[in-house]
């Protein structure tokens, strides 16, 4: 989204999308959304919500395109102090804005208050044991504070409720109404007055997605988490609101505060075994206001733990976030000698190793079948006993596995039958299928017997225990990926079945693709082919494997659209801009700040896009290396290449004429400006001893 500030009271969503159309990005007016005005009630501002995420960018782009002409265009049109702010997420560096929430805001005030006193006259006794008591007035436990002024005694009641009478202190504390005198309460509103005027305030800055105000008799501030439906209304509240004086509170004041929250959805086993790190760096973020929650799935199975962080700061939530992160990445499964991996890993039997493995180190192992990788969960300790363990375990199975490739053919044969044929002849932890792969295959783990017995049976041989009946309660609980039996089995809404790795390793996958970025169902042997939504997604995935499938997503529809989008040629810089539409062959990355070439996407600034193509070649580099050993250098001003054989420092470049200093390369017009300035800057031209 983005927000367009310094806009005439008047103005409409009409008026703003003819304007934005003018200055060369087309939008409709049912993109505009007319915000409340700012805080000097001259201007307003309005909200631009379109799909193209580089919307922002190309509107920058082109007012500034319009040079020293874009006071005139701005004023003409009525709005000479327009700025363009984009609004997406920026709280937190690096974090992905889907898991980033900054919408919430903590508004509080407080509750009408008033004193009152309790005279004992010359009664010490009786006020000193009325003071040594707690009274419950109104929902609000009160104290008496004794208070000795002329050899009179009285107990002075603090932070009374504002509605309290003589008649509640009469009753709770069993004493006359003559002995109370009751103070001006701080302001006369009720807390369901001034809760109502504050909704109202805060509606004004755009629409509210909910409110929960929390009236506590015994508190002595109201409290209300108010979630803005976008951000940009969320932070403009925090800014005209916070500290801000309301009639209604007389002189009582709000404060108003941004709560940024970041948010993890990792799978229960995974939280279980990491929950004590989690918990021991829990300590140190509470310190720095940072409060961290956990949610477990309302669903029976409970397959994932939702965490947030939510805080005040910013970069204390970051930094809170990035060691979250690092605890439930988990540690990729290595030894010297690299990556810790066997293609065993991919059946049942290897799983079940693993599981073994698992179970006597007390850790989680994840097999990441897309990249070939293990991950494992745990303590540091546990982590590298299960390390070594697995990495034996590697060797010992790195002989076993065997692999029957499947082209088309093969993997029609596969589905229609033999593939269950060999299961019914070897067993279901003998054989496994991959069918994520780019060229799908099946996985014997057993003996080159074995192997040559699933080669027979795909061939169409009749092999003892082939055609054994595999039972349809079983196949029904069969994976539609793996084809065994699910494992944390997670149902689509299209009524099929997956292990809940093998329906991860298939999205992940989908990022490997060159076709146009889609996940489909694989049931009914590839037949469904129905895409899922984003939200059916977003409930079976865990965080990690849903923000990476968006941003592989992303980068798809960048990658297919080569003639509409480019990357910041600086290759510390990730940002993405629209081609098309410039006015200007250059354009600045309003990221890194890099002057790139339009035409040919490269950074190449005082150069022509042919000067950079011939420099950045092999043949270029080796004319640069040649100048440089044999001292020729270019004419500032032309590039012309020149060589000093003899003479004076006083140069004339053959191309362009021009009269150039060899010491420093400074160029000049005639012929005794250079001669000037060599006596000057040099003491000389270059003739004498020394040069």
């Amino acid at each position: 989204m983005t927000r367009i500030t310094g806009l005439p009271l008047d103005a409409s969503p009409k008026s703003v999308a003819e304007l934005i159309t003018e200055i060369g990005v087309n939008i409709l007016d049912t993109c505009v959304r007319i915000a409340s005005p700012n805080g000097d009630s001259k201007t307003l501002a309005a909200d631009i919500r379109v799909e193209d995420p580089l919307f922002a960018t190309s509107l920058c782009h082109n007012l500034e395109s319009l040079g020293g002409k874009r006071a005139l265009f701005l004023s003409r049109h009525g709005v000479p102090h327009l700025s363009v702010i984009p609004t997406t997420s920026a709280a937190l560096g690096g974090v992905s804005s889907h898991s980033i929430d900054c919408r919430k805001v903590i508004c509080s005030w407080h509750k009408s208050a008033r004193l009152a006193w309790v005279n004992f006259r010359r009664d010490e006794r009786a006020m000193t044991e009325f003071c040594d008591r707690s009274f419950l007035v109104n929902g609000r436990t009160i104290k008496g504070e004794p208070k000795v002024s002329y050899n009179s005694y009285t107990a002075l009641l603090k932070d009374l409720p504002g509605q309290t009478t003589k008649r509640d202190l009469s009753s709770a504390m069993r004493i006359s109404t003559d002995q109370i005198e009751l103070g001006t309460p701080s302001y006369t509103a009720t807390d369901e007055d001034t809760i109502t005027a504050v909704n109202s305030l805060m509606s004004k800055y755009g629409p509210i997605a909910l409110w929960d105000a929390s009236t506590t008799p015994s508190a002595k501030r109201i409290k209300v988490k108010v979630r803005f439906q976008y951000e940009v209304d969320a932070r403009e509240a925090v800014k005209q609101l916070d500290k801000k004086n309301l009639p209604i509170l007389s002189k009582g004041k709000l404060s108003v505060q941004l709560m940024i929250s970041a948010k993890f959805k990792i799978t229960t086993d995974i939280f279980d075994i990491v929950r004590p790190q989690i918990m021991s760096a829990n300590k140190l973020w509470a310190q720095n206001h940072v409060h961290l929650s956990e949610y477990r799935n309302t669903d029976i199975a409970q397959r994932f733990t939702t965490l947030r962080l939510e805080g005040e700061s910013g970069e204390e939530v970051a930094s809170a976030k990035n060691a979250l992160e690092n605890i439930i990445k988990g540690t990729v499964a290595e030894d010297t000698s690299g990556l810790i991996w066997s293609e065993s890993f991919r059946n049942r039997s290897g799983q079940h190793k693993l599981k073994s493995i698992e179970e006597a180190t007390k850790v989680v192992i994840v097999c990441d079948k897309v990249a070939s990788r293990l991950r494992v969960y745990g303590s540091p300790e546990k982590v590298e006993e299960a390390q070594r363990l697995i990495a034996d375990l590697a060797k010992a199975e790195s002989s076993t596995v065997h692999v029957i490739k499947l082209e088309v053919n093969e993997f029609w044969r596969a589905k229609h039958g033999a593939f269950q044929r060999i299961v019914s002849a070897l067993g279901r932890l003998v054989a496994s299928i991959d069918i994520i792969s780019t060229t799908k295959r099946i996985l014997i783990t057993g003996s080159t017997e074995q192997y040559e017995k699933a080669l027979a049976i795909m061939d169409g041989a009749q092999i003892d225990g082939s055609d054994a009946p595999i039972e349809e309660s079983v196949v029904d609980q069969d994976c539609t990926i793996c084809w065994t039996p699910a494992e944390k089995p997670i149902r689509t809404k299209c009524n099929h079945l997956y292990c809940l790795e093998c329906f991860e390793s298939m999205c992940s996958s989908a990022s490997t693709s060159n076709n146009e970025f889609s996940i489909c169902c694989q049931g009914d042997a590839g037949n469904c082919s129905k895409s899922f939504p984003l939200e059916e997604l977003q409930d079976h995935l865990s965080s990690n494997t849903f923000e990476d499938m968006l941003a592989a997503s992303l980068k798809s529809y960048i990658r297919r659209r080569p003639q509409e989008f480019a990357y910041c040629p600086n290759p510390n810089c990730d940002q993405i801009y629209r081609l098309g539409g410039a006015t200007t062959n250059t354009r600045t990355c309003p990221k890194c700040l890099l002057q790139m070439c339009i035409a040919c996407k490269s950074a190449h600034a005082g150069m022509t896009c042919a000067e950079y193509k011939y420099a950045s070649s092999a043949e270029g580099q080796a004319f640069e290396k040649f100048k440089k050993e044999k001292g020729f250098k270019d004419c500032p001003r032309c590039k012309t290449t020149m060589e000093k054989t003899e003479g004076c420092n006083h140069m004339t470049c053959s191309g362009c004429g021009t009269h150039i200093c060899w010491a420093c390369l400074a160029n000049f017009d005639v012929a005794q400006e250079c001669y000037d300035h060599m006596n000057k800057v040099h003491g000389g031209i270059g003739l004498g001893e020394g040069w």
